[in-house]
């Protein structure tokens, strides 16, 4: 039986603030930096356990796989770090729930054994089926991204760095 975690979990930056900033200087140099901070996203995050007859040696495979909460959007991860709890300090940087389109812990949870199971079939491309057992749920997993506010060429942009991956996007102007 999977392990099911209640407790609200974190999954630790992985970049600081300066390398959020170096990450989207690379792209544009002449950014200015106005100000950051780190904002913590909702997701539900699973750990599965993959076998497949012909995998070399037989031993399983570890698969991980996060939901946002909000988008309800399913993506395979690397194998996470520690986890931290998440305190009360966390807390004043969460993004606001809108109320509205959010996914539930078991809708989160269907679309992510849906993923593992899709991407191995995809892998093996044969007929005989991989078995995907969940080893871990953790209900409430919240993901940091840093929230960089900067200036370019007169004009204001906001951008949200992944703080595990690096990745980008503007989000506002």
């Amino acid at each position: 039986m999977a392990d099911h975690t209640r407790t609200r979990l974190a999954l630790p930056p992985q970049l600081t603030g300066e390398d959020a900033w170096r990450v989207v200087r690379s792209r544009a140099g002449d950014l200015t930096q106005v100000s950051e901070r780190l904002r913590w996203h909702p997701f539900s995050g699973f750990e599965y356990r993959l076998t497949h007859p012909l995998t070399p040696g037989g031993a399983p495979q570890r698969v991980y796989a996060i939901v946002d909460r909000l988008t309800g959007q399913a993506t395979l991860t690397d194998p996470w770090p520690e986890l931290h709890e998440f305190t009360s300090e966390h807390e004043r940087d969460c993004v606001a729930d809108p109320g509205w389109n959010t996914t539930g812990f078991a809708e989160a949870a269907r679309r992510a054994r849906r993923l593992v199971a899709t991407a191995a079939m995809r892998r093996h491309r044969l007929a005989v089926t991989s078995t995907v057992s969940e080893v871990r749920a953790v209900e409430s997993l919240w993901k940091p991204n840093w929230l960089l506010e900067s200036r370019l060429r007169g004009h204001r942009l906001q951008i949200l760095v992944d703080a595990i991956t690096g990745g980008y996007y503007v989000v506002g102007t």
